[in-house]
């Protein structure tokens, strides 16, 4: 059974058994050790209730992107942008690309139905190798390809507690691939969004030009989750969704430049992609928690690489699994992404004249641990490590079958007064097929005159 397939049933599935649900709003279950403020006023039969009129509250914007740990957005040593989950959901479209077109110093380029390419700091190109993106801290960057395939978030937006983008290198403690910056989507839990939902879109786009007259394409796109708690110790989440595209308008003819040379001639084609992804959360007393995740993604259609455009094949897709332990601020994670697909090149072709194709099949397997520490009463320790395997299996590169790769990083934030604080931090990574280890190092010195200001100098070194 396809995934397409295994999707529409699981969308069925919710909306049907969990109409009920979705016509109210469910209740929310506390987490273990959290406390009831809810008070209800009593007051004789008939007679009404004065309700005081509360002011705003301005909640502090929290990130842990920056440096691994839960810090306010105004002390963060980096440049980071926070996407909250009303920004996303008034967002008028089905994918990320318009999501990201509103962070300050991201470009972000869409050359075809499924392929956009996301650039911090730096010039728009049709691929983007030094950014690196995570969902929940797990990386969906492919290594071997270098790239980011964004049709792989196995989430709907409205599942999405905020995205954190941060601007320029991050190596120091993110490791490779965070050249120009780093995109982390933080998922919301099965007890920050319990209850149903059930989304159904659609929408068309003009695909007209001066040199082509062609109808409006169109898009489609299906989403449901239903998340519980069912008790205070266990909570879960379900979410399937599928997104279809028409093929995007490409230009034809001359290239408008003093050569003269032709736009290469290959077809533009639409895109499916299905989802699916369920999480189970397990709450304990003493405030340690274990997270189990797993999901699939599939997709098809245009991808632009450093060796030319391909033509994903149906029934592509990338399947992952995931294990959170945290206890405090220590945290132990492992995931496995397994991508498995094929592709057509469309401007090369073999002996035989056809074009070439390429099987590709990827397996990783990463193993991180982390830690923050307060040491004496002026000083916060970072610190913490990750291996990662990666297993290779590709028509294209037959040798190319494995590579390992593993790091370590500290970081030490020093409060030097009340107005000033000096962060300073390294990490170190060795690669398998890199003789020397590659040192990254970060210091950033805040000055901050005031609770809400800070003004900060800072310097990196990524790679």
């Amino acid at each position: 059974m396809c995934i397409r397939q295994v999707a529409g049933a699981c969308l069925i599935a919710l909306a049907c058994t969990r109409v009920a649900v979705a016509q109210q709003p469910a209740a929310s279950t506390p987490a273990p050790g959290a406390q009831d403020q809810t008070a209800q006023d009593q007051a004789p039969s008939g007679e009404p209730v004065e309700v005081a009129q509360e002011s705003p509250v301005y909640k502090e914007q929290v990130v842990v992107t920056a440096s691994k740990n839960e810090e306010a957005l105004v002390n963060a040593p980096a440049a980071v942008s926070l996407i909250n989950s009303q920004t996303i959901i008034n967002t008028a479209s089905a994918g990320y690309a318009d999501v990201f077109r509103s962070v300050p110093g991201l470009n972000v380029t869409q050359t075809s139905a499924r392929d956009i390419n996301i650039t911090s700091r730096g010039a728009s190109s049709t691929l983007s190798t030094s950014q690196l993106a995570l969902i929940d801290g797990r990386s969906i960057y492919l290594d071997f390809f270098g790239f980011i395939a964004w049709d792989f978030l196995p989430v709907n937006p409205a599942e999405i507690k905020q995205i954190e983008v941060i601007r320029g290198p991050a190596s120091a403690i993110w490791g490779a691939n965070a050249l120009s910056g780093v995109v982390n989507v933080i998922t919301k839990t099965p007890r920050e969004i319990q209850g149903s939902s059930f989304t159904v879109g659609f929408g068309g786009f003009n695909r007209e030009s001066s040199q082509s007259r062609e109808d409006a394409g169109s898009l489609f796109y299906v989403s449901g989750s239903h998340a519980q708690a069912v008790n205070e110790r266990w909570s879960y989440k379900v979410s399937a969704g599928v997104f279809t595209q028409d093929p995007l308008l490409r230009p034809t003819g001359a290239i408008p430049n003093s050569t003269g040379t032709q736009y290469p001639g290959f077809t533009n084609t639409g895109t499916t992609q299905p989802k699916f992804d369920l999480r189970v959360d397990r709450d304990f007393e003493d405030g340690r928690r274990l997270v189990f995740q797993g999901g699939v993604a599939g997709t098809d259609g245009i991808l632009h690489s450093g060796i030319g455009p391909f033509d994903i094949d149906r029934g592509t897709v990338l399947s992952y699994g995931k294990v959170n332990y945290s206890k405090g601020a220590f945290k132990a994670n492992f995931f496995t992404n397994i991508l498995d697909g094929s592709a057509t090149n469309l401007l090369a072709f073999g002996p035989t004249g056809q074009q070439l194709g390429f099987d590709f099949k990827s397996t990783t397997f990463d193993f991180e641990v982390g830690n923050v520490q307060n040491v004496g009463t002026h000083n916060v320790l970072t610190y913490g490590g990750n291996f990662r395997q990666n297993l290779y299996d590709l028509t294209i590169a037959p040798e190319g079958d494995n590579r390992a790769e593993g790091g370590a990083y500290a970081q030490d934030e020093i409060f030097l007064g009340k107005h000033v604080r000096w962060i300073v931090g390294a990490r170190v990574d060795k690669f398998q097929n890199i003789d020397n280890p590659q040192f990254s190092p970060r210091t950033s010195v805040m000055l901050k005159p005031s609770e809400q200001q800070t003004i900060r100098f800072s310097y990196n070194r990524a790679f």
